[in-house]
């Protein structure tokens, strides 16, 4: 897998942006990087389900990313 924390940390900066859907955070982190979709995607649902990141207003196939403050 590609550096973990680099794309963490990736992940937080475009959120900090106002980069909010899973979809479009991993979108752009698939054309910075070039790695395989699913790389990111397994990354963003780590991140949700460890309580690094909160997903909101949940859409068919998409959600909100917003930054855990705990």
């Amino acid at each position: 897998m590609a550096d973990k924390v680099k794309i963490e940390e990736d992940i937080y900066s475009l959120i900090a942006e106002g980069v909010t859907t899973k979809v479009a955070v991993a979108e752009r982190i698939i054309e910075s990087r070039r790695i395989e979709s699913f790389e990111v995607y397994e990354i963003i649902d780590e991140m949700v389900n460890g309580g690094q990141l909160i997903k909101e207003n949940e859409t068919v196939g998409d959600f909100e990313l917003k930054e855990s403050k705990g």
